[in-house]
C-alpha cells in the first residue's frame, strides 16, 4: 500500500501518509464544487468537509498510535486511505489488556471531539437547523433568547443568506464524531469494536480462539454492512466496500493463525498424512506481507543508525587520542555522554 501513497509530513515524529487514491476522490469533490449554483460557497463546503473528516480520522488514528506507545509499543505511520484510517504500529505488549487500550483509545478521541464540539452545536447549530436534530429541542433556547437569535439573522443576511462557516463546522463536528463512533460500534473484526470483542474473548481464554471467534462473527456482521452499503439509500456503497474489507482481513487473519500452527505438532498438521510435510507453506496475505515489509525497514533504519553513531563515536574517540579531552567542543561532550547511556 505504501507504493500507492504519499507522504504528507509527521506529527510528534509519526509518519502520515495519504493514499492516492484519496487524493483523486478529494480532487474529484472540489471540481465537482465548482460546477454548482454557487461555487464559491460550494468549493469552501467541499473543502471544509474534506479537511474536517481527514482531521478527524487523523485524530482518531493518533489516539491508537499513542495509546499503543503508551503501553510501550511503537507508532510507525498513519495512513489515510478511502475506507479511513490506518494506525500501523509494532512491538506492543502481546496482551489483552495493552491491545484493549490500544483499540479503545480510537473511539474515545471521537467521545472527546464530540464533547468539545456539542456546546457549540447546542448553542448555534439548533439555531439554524433544528430540522437536522430537533430531538433535542433547540429552538426554542435560542428563541428565548432574542440578542443571540438576532445575531445569527444578521450573520446571515451579512453572509448572502448563508450561513456562516463558523456557525456550520459546530454542526458539522459534532455529527461526523457521533456517526462516526456509533458506525465504530459496529463489533465486526476488525473494526474497533469488533478487537474490544477479541480483547475480551481472549482475557477469558487464547488468543487464537479469541481471533477466531471474533472473525466467525465478523463473517456473519460484514455481509449486513455489504447490504446495506448497496441498498440502504445512496452513497453509502463505501459502507460496503468497509464489509467487504473486514471479510478479506479476516481470511486473512485465520491464514496468519494457520501459519502459526500453534495448536498443531511440530508446526505440522498430520491430518493429512505425511504429505503435509512436503507441502509449501500458504503464501502470507497482502497486509502480511507489508507489515514484513514495514519491519525489515524499520530494522534496516536502527542499523543504519546505529553505524553512523558508532562511526562518529570513533571519530571523536581518535581526536580525544590525538588532541586531549580539552579539544572537544560542549555539543561533542554531549553527544559522547548520550551514546555512553546508549550503550
Amino acid at each position: 500500500m505504501s507504493r500507492w501513497s504519499v507522504g504528507v509530513g509527521r506529527l510528534f515524529g509519526i509518519p502520515i501518509r495519504v493514499h492516492v487514491v484519496l487524493l483523486v476522490w478529494v480532487a474529484f469533490r472540489l471540481l465537482g464544487a465548482l460546477g454548482e449554483d454557487h461555487p464559491s460557497r460550494a468549493f469552501q463546503i467541499e473543502l471544509a468537509v474534506c479537511l474536517g473528516l481527514a482531521g478527524i480520522v487523523l485524530l482518531h488514528e493518533f489516539g491508537h498510535a499513542f495509546a499503543a506507545i503508551q503501553q510501550g509499543g511503537v507508532a510507525e505511520e498513519v495512513l489515510l486511505w478511502p475506507l479511513g484510517g490506518l494506525a500501523f504500529t509494532a512491538r506492543t505488549p502481546h496482551r489483552p489488556w495493552a491491545e484493549f487500550v490500544t483499540v479503545v483509545w480510537g473511539p474515545l478521541v471521537n467521545v472527546l471531539l464530540a464533547a468539545i464540539s456539542a456546546p457549540l452545536f447546542f448553542l448555534w447549530a439548533g439555531a439554524f437547523t433544528p430540522h437536522l436534530f430537533d430531538i433535542y429541542s433547540l429552538t426554542s433556547f435560542v428563541q428565548d433568547s432574542p440578542a443571540l437569535l438576532e445575531d445569527l439573522r444578521a450573520a446571515a443576511a451579512a453572509n448572502g443568506g448563508e450561513w456562516p462557516l463558523v456557525y456550520v463546522i459546530p454542526d458539522y463536528l459534532f455529527k461526523t464524531n457521533l456517526v462516526l463512533l456509533v458506525f465504530n460500534l459496529f463489533p465486526a473484526y476488525p473494526m474497533d469494536s469488533g478487537r474490544l470483542v477479541q480483547c475480551a474473548l481472549w482475557a477469558r481464554g487464547n488468543y487464537r480462539r479469541s481471533v477466531m471467534q471474533a472473525t466467525a462473527l465478523s463473517f456473519v456482521l460484514s455481509p449486513a454492512l455489504v447490504v446495506a452499503g448497496l441498498f440502504w439509500g445512496e452513497g453509502n456503497f463505501l459502507i460496503a466496500l468497509i464489509g467487504v474489507w473486514n471479510i478479506l482481513e479476516c481470511i486473512q487473519e485465520r491464514r496468519r493463525l494457520r501459519m502459526e500452527g500453534d495448536d498443531t505438532f511440530l508446526g505440522y498438521d498430520f491430518s493429512m498424512g505425511h504429505a503435509a510435510l512436503d507441502a509449501p507453506p500458504p503464501r502470507p496475505g497482502f497486509f502480511e506481507r507489508r507489515r514484513v515489509k514495514r519491519e525489515a525497514r524499520r530494522r534496516a533504519r536502527e542499523a543504519r543508525r546505529a553505524q553512523e553513531l558508532r562511526a562518529r563515536v570513533d571519530q571523536l574517540l581518535e581526536k580525544v587520542h590525538r588532541e586531549g579531552l580539552p579539544a572537544l567542543t560542549d555539543e561533542e561532550r554531549d553527544f559522547l555522554k548520550q551514546a555512553s547511556r546508549k550503550y
